[in-house]
């Protein structure tokens, strides 16, 4: 479930506490060198922790139209939403690549586009997720912060092993809501055949 108590400068402060490092006040505060300095180290541990895999909760589904002004090469330009990160899935079977801000395919119409979006709110994380992301801020902070390598390679290590794990787990549970949704799915359909057989019955 999402976490809507913890700001980002909350979870900064927990990838700092994972190195001893005294927490910091807002990681928005302007003119601060560490803070600018935290501030790209984090937007870059969040994008690539969040493009690792389609999270539930980063992942929207949108329809996209050509821009039939636009062609590249004989291909179809799309724009795209400004905040994705990866495409998961399009509706159409057909070669496409992404070129900046815009969809290149073949074909035309409208496309149904799942992908995974950006978002640097922790509201909007799991906690699996947000655990995460700053376990990846730790290890890309700790040589920078620390310059202790023993420390970075430690953090480095945990923050690949805990990915593997939390997405693992993202995935069992995501099977297993969709074989929830099939059962519930079947069990209504029987209901509803039941229904219907006591409705004939008692109409004879």
């Amino acid at each position: 479930m999402p976490q809507p108590s913890q700001t980002l400068t909350d979870v900064v402060n927990i990838a700092l506490g994972l190195l001893g490092h005294k927490p910091i006040q807002n990681i928005e505060t302007p003119g601060r060198s560490l803070e600018a300095f935290l501030t790209s180290v984090v937007t870059s541990a969040i994008r690539s922790t969040q493009s690792t895999y389609p999270w539930p909760e980063l992942t929207k589904v949108v329809r996209i139209n050509p821009r039939e002004d636009l062609t590249l090469d004989g291909y179809t330009q799309y724009p795209l939403p400004t905040e994705l990160l990866r495409i998961v899935h399009l509706s159409r079977e057909a070669p496409y690549q992404r070129r900046g801000p815009m969809l290149l395919t073949t074909g035309s119409g409208e496309l149904t586009l799942h992908y995974i979006a950006y978002s640097d709110d922790p509201g909007n994380w799991s906690e699996y997720l947000t655990e995460c992301i700053y376990t990846e801020m730790a290890a890309r902070l700790a040589m920078p912060l620390t310059q202790r390598s023993a420390l970075a390679a430690d953090l480095r290590m945990q923050a690949e092993t805990l990915l593997r794990t939390k997405v693992a787990r993202a995935e069992q549970e995501s099977r297993s809501a969709q074989v929830k949704g099939r059962d519930f799915e079947y069990v209504s359909i029987l209901r509803g055949g039941s229904q219907a057989r006591d409705n004939r019955i008692r109409s004879r």
